[in-house]
């Protein structure tokens, strides 16, 4: 024991190992951290608000159990394993709101490797396909363009610089926008799902790169991203 050990009381000796576990962890922070603000009993609600015409409540129900993150991540892992034999069953997937356009994997080679999709992600995902199918459609329709349009400005600004969750007044304005146009709504979807599959693949394919070993220069990191896509 040190000079400085011995001046030290015994509850000043123990705060390193109090701050060890009061002091969030950047695997914590990344993980854990966010907040979970979808609510799927409101989106049914304003489904049927708006497009009662085409679905029932129980076909809403059934269509989310199919079709929700969880499913998708299962079915990629699925893949990996029958096409690559690379078992991914120790992966896990986060979807907290982080307020970040973003995904991405995180392995510190220490904690339990996880997938991250955020909440904000989906919402700005499908919202922009929303919008910017029904302006392609409605082109020559001024009322459309314009409502189109100042839409866009939104999510470009309130949701992608400043990362805030479309509210519920919004939500209302662009199912207006798109109300009763099951053409747009059902391509809109096709192709959200394409883009989180391809999300979701193309993260888990950086675990798998690194369980095969390879290696990148810190020069070319684009390199592995190239690899990750065309796994994907």
């Amino acid at each position: 024991m040190n000079q400085t050990d011995r001046n030290l009381t015994d509850d000043e000796k123990q705060m390193p190992f109090v701050e060890k576990f009061m002091v969030p962890q950047l695997y914590e922070l990344f993980k854990l951290g966010g907040d979970i603000v979808k609510d799927d009993e409101r989106g049914i609600r304003k489904m049927l608000q708006y497009f009662s015409d085409f679905f029932t409540e129980e076909q809403l129900r059934n269509n989310m159990q199919h079709y929700n993150l969880s499913q998708m991540f299962k079915l990629v892992k699925e893949y990996f394993k029958k096409e690559y034999g690379y078992k991914v069953d120790d992966i896990a997937l986060s979807n907290r709101y982080q307020h970040t356009i973003n995904s991405y994997i995180y392995d510190d080679k220490e904690n339990p490797v996880f997938i991250h999709i955020d909440e904000l992600f989906e919402s700005t995902v499908i919202s922009f396909l929303l919008v910017m199918l029904k302006w392609s459609k409605d082109f020559n329709n001024l009322d459309v363009y314009s409502e189109c349009f100042r839409y866009t400005l939104f999510l470009m600004n309130e949701v992608c610089i400043f990362g805030n969750m479309q509210g519920q007044y919004a939500h209302d304005v662009l199912l207006r926008l798109v109300t009763g146009d099951l053409q747009i709504l059902q391509l809109a979807e096709d192709c959200y799902w394409t883009i989180v599959v391809f999300s979701l693949a193309h993260e888990v394919a950086h675990a798998y790169l690194a369980d095969i070993g390879k290696r990148y220069s810190e020069k070319h990191p684009e390199k592995e991203e190239f690899d990750a896509d065309m796994i994907a």
